[in-house]
């Protein structure tokens, strides 16, 4: 398949998905249970811009991708239509948001998809073993705390050398990742800032 059709396909997938407002409905239904979840904040990759970033990173056959914080799954579904991964895992800490991707991937067709397994976990994506997984990771730091920045810093030290790290807004102070590439690319109702770094 195409990248257009590949992308139309995903498109098509959550054309009944509304991730901004699931992700409102549950803030909501935090806050009026006295929750906070510090450094979530909700916003959704844009299918074509997410297309061009993994392409700066040059994906394997074979190679694994994990998105950590994987909201509705649209870069986890993106990538598995475009590349031949063994396997696209998104890891989402939020339940209404990892139900709207359970409900988008069973929208996708099974010919839609390249990659031969799609993963979608509810959980905490810093307990998940993306380090150990991952060969193409994928993270938005818009709203992370420095907390979870430093988690996820640490975390690149366990990467095997030769993987790829895409982030958004904030470049990483880790001295075993190599800057590949950094461009604003449009992301959910405006632009943000994609880096891709190679572990070395």
């Amino acid at each position: 398949a195409s990248e257009v059709s590949a992308l139309r396909a995903v498109a098509a997938a959550f054309a009944q998905v509304d991730g901004y407002g699931v992700a409102r409905d549950a803030k909501r239904r935090q806050r009026e249970s006295g929750v906070y979840l510090e450094g979530i904040q909700y916003g959704e990759v844009d299918p074509s811009a997410f297309a061009k970033a993994l392409g700066w990173v040059s994906p394997a056959d074979g190679e694994r991708f994990v998105d950590l914080g994987s909201g509705t799954g649209k870069a986890v579904l993106t990538a598995a239509a475009l590349h031949r991964f063994s396997c696209a895992t998104g890891v989402e800490l939020l339940e209404p948001l990892h139900a709207a991707a359970q409900r988008a991937r069973a929208a996708l067709p099974p010919e839609a998809l390249r990659a031969a397994e799609v993963r979608l976990l509810c959980g905490d994506a810093f307990k998940h073993p993306w380090a150990e997984e991952g060969g193409v990771v994928f993270c938005t730091l818009t709203c992370l705390t420095d907390e979870a920045i430093a988690a996820l810093e640490r975390g690149c030290e366990r990467l095997p050398r030769g993987a790829r790290l895409i982030v958004t807004t904030r470049e990483l102070k880790c001295h075993c990742l190599r800057l590949l590439r950094r461009e604003k690319l449009p992301y959910g109702k405006g632009s943000l800032l994609f880096l891709a770094y190679e572990r070395v």
